[in-house]
């Protein structure tokens, strides 16, 4: 099976929104998104959001 990771990050105020997903690269079946919200600047993003968001993903899809 190969796999591959998509997803945006969107800012509205002081809040990031980000969303990530997976797609089977052989069916196009894509797994649900996760989602991670938080407060604070790109910094934290960068650092804490995204390490966040694909420790949901892998724990969600086994992946």
């Amino acid at each position: 099976m190969e796999l591959m990771l998509g997803g945006s990050v969107s800012k509205t105020g002081n809040y990031f929104a980000i969303e990530l997903h997976v797609i089977d690269v052989e069916t196009g079946a894509i797994q649900p998104v996760t989602s991670v919200d938080i407060e604070g600047n790109i910094g934290k993003i960068l650092t804490h959001g995204l390490m966040d968001a694909a420790q949901q993903i892998i724990a969600n899809n086994g992946v």
